[in-house]
């Protein structure tokens, strides 16, 4: 897919030609990159809201979660890989849509696996068929005093699902294929290996070939960084097994990171909510940064562009990239 031209397409700052994630990691700042803001093409006047959860099927389709509760127009639309709105799937079961990933399962096939701020976890077919719907699990019933508001979630190799509960209580919530409660874990400890706003999540594969539960501890921008330094806050990554028990943090430069997307070609991408995508190795440190200056990223931007509030990524292939705004933009990045 050729990266558009004319109004809207701006290249800017430097790299390398051999793919986008390849070349910042490397921080090979040689050519240019492409960056297009109006990739999604709307209708005159047309408004999407809030843009959150994004991902690719295998059929290359692309389907993004929009927000719009005020207007019951909440949903995730289907697009061409050019951009073209197919269809808009809408449920009563996703007033506010947050995170998405594609899930296979072992008998509905390739599906859609949904994080809503106020109904919990479904799983829809690619037709917009919802197979089933976990609202609240259990352990939140009987602790009822808890909030419980979901981010987004994670999959593992064999199907469990990991939900983050980040705008609730801080747990994460362990469920099968079939939105069965299995266990809860993390929450809020005094001894830091809980979380606080568990937004982004994601499973990796260690150096040993086991897979581990990461997930995001974001703090508030807006808090005294005196303070966080003085009591050793800051966003990180808690790194857990898959039973939950806590194994370690990973800190890097970041502030709102609000998920975790895997390269094809090794490395992750991590949306900040403060304007930047932040380009981590294998190992999780960070190579290099898109977006723009904020005085509580410890490191200036290797390129500056506006890409408002970045919220998920979905890789195309060759170092394309397509990357959600809260503000209701989807922008295509790529190496020229």
């Amino acid at each position: 897919m050729e990266a558009p031209s004319g109004d809207g397409a701006v290249a800017i700052g430097s790299l390398g030609k051999a793919g986008l994630i390849q070349e910042v990691c490397m921080a090979k700042l040689s050519a240019s990159i492409s960056i297009y803001s109006q990739w999604l093409k709307l209708n005159p006047g047309q408004s999407l809201g809030n843009l959150h959860g994004i991902v690719r099927s295998s059929d290359g389709r692309i389907w993004i979660q929009n927000s719009e509760p005020e207007t019951h127009r909440s949903g995730v639309f289907c697009c061409s890989p050019s951009g073209e709105i197919l269809d808009h799937l809408q449920s009563d079961l996703l007033p506010r849509p947050h995170g998405l990933e594609l899930y296979f399962h072992p008998i509905h096939g390739e599906t859609l696996l949904h994080t809503d701020n106020q109904k919990g976890v479904l799983l829809m077919g690619l037709d917009g068929t919802v197979h089933w719907h976990l609202e609240k699990p259990e352990f939140y019933r009987l602790a009822w005093t808890l909030a419980y508001e979901l981010s987004n979630c994670a999959v593992a190799s064999d199907g469990t699902i990991y939900m983050g509960d980040g705008y609730g209580s801080g747990y994460v919530v362990k469920i099968d294929s079939d939105g069965n409660e299995e266990s809860v874990f993390a929450g809020p400890r005094s001894d830091g290996r809980g979380v606080v706003h568990p937004h982004g999540i994601g499973v990796h594969l260690d150096e040993g070939g086991e897979e581990r539960l990461l997930v995001f501890e974001c703090h508030l921008s807006t808090q005294d960084p005196a303070l966080m330094k003085r009591k050793g806050v800051a966003s990180c990554l808690k790194v857990y097994d898959l039973e939950g028990e806590y194994l370690d943090r990973i800190d890097f430069d970041t502030v709102s990171p609000r998920h975790l997307r895997p390269s094809p070609n090794g490395g992750y991408l991590c949306p900040d909510f403060q304007g930047r995508l932040l380009f981590l190795d294998e190992a999780f440190q960070l190579k290099a940064s898109i977006g723009l200056p904020f005085e509580r990223f410890s490191r200036p931007c290797d390129v500056t562009a506006d890409l408002g509030r970045p919220h998920d990524g979905c890789w195309l292939g060759d170092g394309e990239l397509l990357v959600t705004d809260f503000k209701g933009r989807v922008h295509h990045l790529k190496g020229v």
